[in-house]
């Protein structure tokens, strides 16, 4: 082994020494575990034959599970197969369970690290630096480890960082062009969770057939295979749980809860609600007007995205404009929903990354600073709540995470469209 690929192995080793120097801490302290109760309770009551959609069947969960009865408990709002992916934890305690989610998370989170420096850097990539991986795959380490959406991911035991090395795979193997395992990849993402669908138009309009049929076939056998196990009737219970995330409403609001403009959720439909809806109880709005407005301005902005994304994605013909729009499906499938908390932000590593990388190439330092300091203000923690963010002009602080997000799918959508106008 010569000097210089030691030097590359010991590079990636400081890379993966500092990322769990930073997570592997949080294995030895208590968690809240706030969204992996929820998953294990769902995947327990989906195992035992019941419906996870009910608030009686998650209480009864929650009295067998050995938890405290007083815990607070949330609804179960992804398709069943989700639990299903997580069975094979049942035998095991909520604690135990847990420690296994958190170090599947950390294994995942690393991957995918690994997978955007390959295709920002790999021989594959637009502006291929093979000599610069080990250092940008250490990079992304030592950033995505310190990353406060990461550390809500990992104390709270979400799926964003099993979503995020699909994702990333999927990438890398569409840049390869391996259609159909990148199709599949994204198929179990998109029965995983269900925001990765907008993947289906981005194939559709981007006419990588190939990809699109096999992440289709994906889904259909994963849906069917979960419909045999759990039965139809439990699959039908999930479409009342899907209406009730939609604007202006949150799952169980019965129960009080206010979702769709909790002050952590940065989505469009919450910010709206904080400057529109008289009496929200957030923020004290700019103008007093009904949830209905809201939710009128947010379908307005929405249709707007989406609108600019298919523009952008039938227009796609080069590399580099086929993968811009493969980033830009992954921001309208954050943009789009009625809930963007802050932890899914942990997805953006990748455009982030992508457009660093070919900046730096092209030798636009002063752009890639400032994507750099876009990063830094989606990684880093903050107050969402602050009394001073609750009325006037500071409630745009309140959705401090949305204005980089719209700030990278416009900046995307330009390098398209000039793209475009170069051909």
């Amino acid at each position: 082994m010569n000097s210089g690929k030691r030097l590359h192995i010991i590079i990636v080793l400081i890379g993966i020494a500092i990322f769990l120097s930073q997570t592997v801490p949080l294995s030895l302290s208590p968690r809240h575990d706030n969204d992996f109760k929820h998953i294990y309770l769902g995947m327990k009551t989906l195992v035992d034959g019941g419906s996870p959609y009910s608030i009686a069947s998650m209480e009864n969960a929650l009295k067998e599970s050995g938890l405290r009865p007083d815990t607070p408990l949330n609804p179960y709002v992804y398709l069943p197969f989700t639990g299903l992916s997580f069975a094979p934890l049942y035998s095991l305690n909520i604690r135990q369970a847990s420690n296994c989610m958190l170090w599947a998370n950390i294994l995942a989170t690393l991957l995918a690290l690994w997978f955007i420096a390959q295709a920002c850097h790999g021989k594959t990539s637009l502006a291929p630096s093979p000599h610069l991986l080990p250092l940008a795959f250490a990079a992304l380490c030592a950033i995505t480890g310190a990353a406060h959406p990461l550390m809500r991911t990992l104390t709270a035991g979400q799926l964003n960082c099993i979503l995020l090395l699909c994702i990333s795979i999927a990438f890398l193997l569409i840049q390869r062009n391996r259609a159909l395992i990148a199709g599949t990849i994204l198929g179990y993402a998109a029965m995983f969770k269900i925001a990765p669908f907008i993947f289906a138009i981005y194939l559709l309009l981007t006419r990588n057939f190939k990809a699109l049929l096999a992440m289709l076939i994906t889904a259909f056998i994963l849906l069917m295979g979960s419909v045999l196990i759990c039965g139809i009737d439990t699959h039908a219970d999930f479409l009342p749980m899907l209406r009730d995330m939609s604007y202006g409403k949150s799952t169980w609001h019965e129960f009080g809860n206010i979702f769709w403009k909790d002050a952590t959720n940065q989505s469009l439909n919450s910010f709206f609600t904080h400057i529109m809806v008289a009496d929200n109880g957030i923020a004290t709005p700019w103008v007093n007007l009904t949830q209905s407005a809201a939710n009128i301005a947010t379908w307005i902005a929405s249709l707007c995205l989406i609108v600019i994304f298919v523009i952008c994605a039938h227009r796609a013909r080069t590399s580099q404009t086929q993968e811009a729009a493969f980033h830009l499906a992954l921001l309208l499938g954050l943009l789009f929903p009625s809930l963007l908390w802050d932890h899914y932000i942990l997805l953006t590593i990748l455009p982030v990354w992508w457009l660093i990388a070919h900046t730096c190439t092209n030798k636009r330092y002063i752009t890639a600073f400032l994507l750099f300091i876009l990063l830094g203000s989606l990684f880093m923690p903050w107050h969402f709540q602050a009394p001073m963010f609750c009325q006037g002009l500071p409630v745009v602080c309140m959705s401090l995470k949305l204005w980089p997000l719209l700030i990278l799918y416009f900046y995307l959508s330009f390098i398209i469209v000039k793209s475009k106008v170069k051909d």
